[in-house]
């Protein structure tokens, strides 16, 4: 646990991703030079829980290359995440979400189908559940892809139109909203457009109307999802901006970051 470790050297920096742990007598992270989060939202998390203030927002670097050239993309609205035990990422509600729009908007949706991708350990109740709830639809209607290759992930990502993320909704842990958003950053990288909860590191990712939609409910969600799919060149018009938005978390941009900070802590270090 990071939080445990003492720092002993001159200069220290500590990376956190969420303070998920309160204040304890192993608590150390007080004793840091810098405390750099991976975004604004867990910054402001670090200040309420621990009372400290990040030096510096550094976002994790994605890197899921996609292509500048108009991508032959499908009625597949696209969810990636992990299959955790606590169910934070939502799977289940996305089907149960989707099958109403299913039976609210048969026209609509004719030519539509949920894809929900992501990892797991062996033995995942919780995934047990997940694949139940789909017997609800046709199996052609909602599909799982469960520890599928990064090609194969890729491949998703070019066909998908719309990208649903609905950690965060009806929460009130802060910890379970989405703290970044890493895989809605590898959707926008491949013109898929996000339609995410308003909540958490999102925020900082999704400029709302522009490269991607907000929703706070699930009527909203179905509403701004049926938005999208009657209208392909308004897909497409979001697919292309959420793409150009897409760059501004590479993997250059984060080690350019990178560098411009251990520059600033060389400067303050040699002036001392």
């Amino acid at each position: 646990m990071l939080e445990m470790v003492n720092p002993f050297s001159n200069v220290s920096e500590f990376v956190c991703h969420f303070p998920e742990r309160e204040k304890s007598r192993f608590f150390h992270v007080d004793k840091y030079t810098h405390i750099l989060s991976n975004s604004h939202y867990t910054g402001e998390w670090i200040k309420k829980k621990w009372d400290l203030e990040p030096v510096k927002v550094i976002y994790p670097p994605v890197e899921m290359k996609g292509t500048s050239e108009s991508l032959d993309k499908e009625g597949i609205i696209l969810s990636v995440s992990r299959f955790e035990l606590s169910g934070k990422k939502q799977q289940l509600e996305m089907i149960k979400i989707f099958e109403r729009m299913v039976r609210k908007y048969p026209e609509k949706t004719r030519a539509w189908k949920l894809v929900i991708a992501g990892g797991t350990h062996h033995r995942n109740p919780y995934l047990e559940k997940v694949k139940k709830a789909t017997q609800s639809l046709p199996p052609e209607k909602v599909v799982l892809k469960v520890n599928i290759s990064l090609d194969k992930l890729k491949s998703l990502y070019q066909k998908a139109s719309v990208f649903w993320h609905l950690a965060g909704l009806e929460e009130i842990d802060p910890e379970r909203a989405e703290h970044f958003g890493m895989t809605t950053v590898e959707a926008m990288q491949n013109q898929c457009v996000p339609v995410v909860y308003k909540g958490g590191g999102q925020k900082e990712i999704v400029k709302d109307q522009e490269n991607g939609l907000f929703f706070d409910t699930r009527e909203e969600l179905m509403e701004k999802t049926i938005q999208l799919m009657d209208s392909r060149t308004l897909l497409k018009k979001m697919g292309r901006s959420a793409y150009e938005r897409g760059k501004e978390f590479t993997k250059e941009k984060f080690q350019n970051r990178v560098k411009n900070h251990f520059e600033e802590v060389m400067k303050e270090y040699c002036s001392v």
